[in-house]
């Protein structure tokens, strides 16, 4: 090894050490780099205005102007509604009226306005402005991704419960929520074990509610025993499964991509799923084992990529990994990958995340996982205008990195927020008892949610409390009452403004 090969790896693993310490969770956020000390905690901010509160209206859910207590929402009635009479769809390329009073006008209209095409997948087309910025369409409307995690788990079930199979169709009543949100789609972290249930999923989220589907697959993360991405017998099973997925779902209108994997990168340290084989343990210094596991892992997943490709060829393929680490590697071991998607918890903004990403592997990106808990682990109570405070800074930091804010160079389509509702099990996921317990206790620490920093062993997130929805003990027809919590509603008024886009100010920083 060069002397410049082992200063490059002392400093990755330094790096590494950061971003891998501490334990995981299945659809859970993990522990993201350290972005800078801590300061000194200060004083929560303001509580949000009173939200507006939800109101069951024979079977549909509407909003009125009742005002509820700031902080917290008013349970819905779970009746599932009605599927919606269709509609004129929104449109998505009028501009907003400027703070000059400038009248609306079309945006984009022209065809060398859009820029290069770079990508087209059926209904998906990506264009490259002449700049280095990525503008997304869908069905040729202007399209950016305004999504949530959905993993909705009823109060007192766990790790194995798979939402497609609940007679009681929680999509039903999300879906509506999520619809008056302005929602466009979700995320799920991967196919059920029945791919017609998934199907009819896939189906009424699109029909009903006009929301796509991203899905996902953990690509065996969370597998006993943990996967061996070298394995030729590992990739042959894993690779028969996602085609077998593919292959049944490609034709669902309500399917906008797929996306391999989710922080498989934090796999390379043996932090979490140690995996390894001779060739590996053969290599002397450690940061050789780790860029060498990575080689295979991102290889692997070009070969997923391609071959999901020519079974259909009108989706586009997205690798999920965790912050930018490891994606000049992703760069060269994996050319068919057409969108990188990428899972960040930063505090308040991304820093310097979009041009970071842009400089080891050019792709569109957008944010698969990124989000805030509603916990203040210091005062030891609930702190949901804190989550809404979080989650509208990290929208904006996120806006501004789109082309739709103006920004040439923005090369962000939008972004996933994690999550949807709360999840009472994760905090001791083995322990089923406990999966009726709201849990306060935090999982990790991070101090980019300064807030909360000081709070005992500095542990300030709280896994059971990242939904911007809560849900209740009380359950009618079958599913726990939905809570909405002031980050829907702070968001709402964000996802529900028509697709527009702004002159850049150059004095105004975009990451």
């Amino acid at each position: 090894m060069t002397h410049t090969a082992a200063v490059r790896s002392i400093i990755l693993l330094g790096i590494a050490a950061g971003i891998l310490a501490g334990g995981c969770q299945p659809g859970s956020p993990r522990q993201p780099a350290q972005q800078e000390p801590a300061p000194e905690a200060a004083e929560p901010a303001p509580r949000a205005e009173a939200p507006k509160k939800i109101v069951p209206d024979e079977g549909a859910l509407r909003c009125t102007e009742t005002p509820a207590p700031a902080g917290t929402g008013t349970p819905h009635a779970m009746k599932p509604p009605a599927a919606p009479d269709a509609a004129e769809p929104e449109d998505l390329i009028q501009k907003r009226s400027t703070a000059e009073g400038k009248e609306n006008e079309p945006a984009f209209t022209d065809q060398e306005e859009n820029g290069q095409l770079v990508l087209e997948r059926g209904r998906v087309k990506i264009f490259r402005l002449a700049r280095g910025g990525y503008r997304m369409f869908v069905n040729e409307e202007p399209f950016l991704i305004k999504g949530v995690i959905y993993n909705p788990t009823p109060i007192g079930k766990g790790y194995n419960y798979e939402f497609y199979n609940d007679p009681a169709k929680p999509w039903l009543t999300d879906g509506k929520l999520m619809e008056e949100m302005g929602i466009n789609c979700v995320r799920v972290y991967c196919a059920g074990s029945d791919l017609e249930k998934t199907r009819e999923f896939i189906r009424d989220m699109y029909e009903k509610f006009g929301i796509y589907t991203v899905l996902s697959d953990w690509i065996g993360l969370w597998e006993y025993p943990p996967p061996n991405y070298a394995d030729p017998q590992f990739q042959k099973k894993t690779t028969d499964r996602i085609l077998e997925t593919v292959e049944t779902l490609k034709d669902e209108e309500g399917l906008l991509m797929w996306v391999l994997g989710n922080e498989n990168n934090y796999t390379f340290s043996g932090k979490i799923g140690f995996w390894t084989n001779e060739e590996i343990e053969a290599l002397e210094e450690p940061c050789d084992k780790i860029f060498r596991k990575a080689e295979i892992y991102y290889s692997f997943v070009n070969d997923l990529a391609k071959k999901i490709k020519e079974i259909d060829p009108d989706h586009p393929v997205a690798l999920s990994n965790g912050e930018e680490s490891f994606l000049d590697i992703a760069s060269r071991e994996a050319p068919q990958i057409d969108i990188l998607a990428i899972i960040s918890y930063r505090g308040k903004r991304f820093g310097s995340l979009f041009r970071n990403v842009r400089n080891f592997y050019d792709k569109p990106v957008f944010l698969s996982e990124f989000g805030a808990d509603s916990y203040d682990s210091l005062r030891k109570e609930p702190a949901p205008e804190i989550q809404a405070e979080y989650l509208l800074s990290q929208w904006e930091s996120l806006y501004k990195n789109s082309v739709w804010s103006g920004n040439e160079r923005g090369n962000v389509l939008g972004g996933i927020i994690f999550e949807w509702t709360d999840e009472w099990w994760k905090h001791n996921e083995g322990y089923e008892k406990d999966w009726n317990v709201h849990n306060p206790e935090a999982g990790w620490s991070e101090g980019a949610y300064y807030y909360d920093i000081r709070a005992e062993n500095n542990m300030n997130m709280s896994e059971e409390w990242f939904g911007i929805v809560g849900i209740q003990r009380e359950v009618k027809e079958g599913l726990n009452l939905r809570e909405p919590k002031d980050a829907y509603f702070a968001l709402q008024q964000e996802f529900t403004r028509p697709l527009v886009t702004r002159p850049l100010d150059p004095a105004t920083p975009t990451e």
